[in-house]
């Protein structure tokens, strides 16, 4: 199954990220997404050895995206950003 095989993203030309996309995903472990502006609910949801996470434009956050990833270490966000009811984020400083 694709959820299971996944292991990388990167998607240098994609500017948003729809609700639950990749959830469940429980292989991925890097994402790479440069260009992402919005990231929709449960984008993420269960992917449990999600490690890192790029979104250095990143403007709007919305709810439960991380919810589950329990292995989650970093996450590289742009100084400004807006976030929307985002729960399940887990403490980070930028």
């Amino acid at each position: 199954m694709f959820a299971d095989s996944l292991k990388s993203i990167n998607m240098p030309n994609v500017t948003r990220i729809g609700s639950s996309a990749f959830s469940g995903c429980s292989s991925l472990i890097n994402i790479d997404i440069p260009e992402v502006i919005v990231i929709n609910n449960s984008a993420f949801e269960n992917c449990t050895k999600l490690q890192s996470i790029n979104m250095s434009k990143i403007i709007k956050l919305y709810d439960d995206i991380f919810n589950g990833c329990s292995s989650l270490e970093s996450i590289y966000l742009p100084k400004l950003l807006i976030i929307y009811r985002v729960t399940h984020l887990l403490v980070f400083q930028i």
